[in-house]
């Protein structure tokens, strides 16, 4: 099945669309926030309107809720949200604090056309297996870093530099970055391991090619957790 998302903005860097751990519902983020299609028939419905959304859905493990990540509206916060998949009053979760520059420039494209519309999407990634989240967050001037919380005190457990697109295994056991190299150039994908409470790191693995795009790629695990597939724009 192929999911195309056509606007009357043209091609935009549209987060990747979700199924639902069913395989009943896709959610993704339209122009005016985040939407729910049912498999089957395609019809679609809205479960919550917003034009600061700056990440793309994921689902919850029983597939109840969707959680997303919102910028304030002084971007000085990421604010990471939760709302029932059937719609609702969206709920935050967490806030963390952000580099408005990065957010306006980065993210929003300061000089771009519609600068209300975020022209680069980070990328979250949820753990309930071992009650982690995973999320890019602008926390440096011009940079992004990967940062891991645990999900119940929200301490710290690690901040990566030039480490993007996480990516937990369907297990929870590994959590897959990509990592970026001089000039933009993809230096690989680095693979850390759960342990308890703690990341630590394993393999690395080296991609052929150089990054082509303005925007990271995405990483897919398998289904088994043993293999990784990487996409780019």
């Amino acid at each position: 099945v192929i999911f195309l998302l056509v606007t009357a903005s043209g091609c935009l860097p549209w987060p990747s669309p979700k199924w639902s751990p069913d395989g009943r519902q896709i959610a993704f983020v339209g122009e005016d926030g985040l939407w729910v299609a049912e498999g089957d028939t395609w019809k679609t419905r809205a479960v919550q309107r917003s034009a600061r959304l700056v990440s793309g859905p994921v689902w919850s493990a029983d597939g109840s809720e969707l959680f997303f990540l919102e910028a304030s509206t002084d971007c000085r916060q990421i604010i990471l949200k939760r709302v029932a998949a059937v719609g609702g009053v969206a709920v935050a979760v967490h806030c963390f604090p952000a580099s408005r520059e990065v957010v306006h420039g980065m993210v929003f494209g300061a000089g771009a056309p519609d600068p209300e519309k975020p022209r680069a999407w980070l990328h979250l990634a949820l753990n309930e297996t071992c009650g982690m989240v995973a999320l890019e967050l602008p926390i440096a001037a011009e940079k992004l870093h990967t940062c891991v919380f645990d999900l119940v005190a929200w301490r710290s457990l690690g901040t990566f530099e030039r480490l993007l697109a996480p990516a937990w295994s369907p297990d929870g056991s590994q959590l897959a970055c990509v990592e970026l190299g001089a000039e933009g150039r993809l230096g690989g994908v680095r693979v850390f391991a759960v342990r308890g409470e703690k990341i630590v790191e394993g393999r690395s693995m080296v991609l052929s090619r150089a990054h082509g795009s303005d925007f990271p790629p995405s990483l897919a695990w398998s289904p088994d957790s043993r293999r990784l597939v990487s996409t780019d724009c």
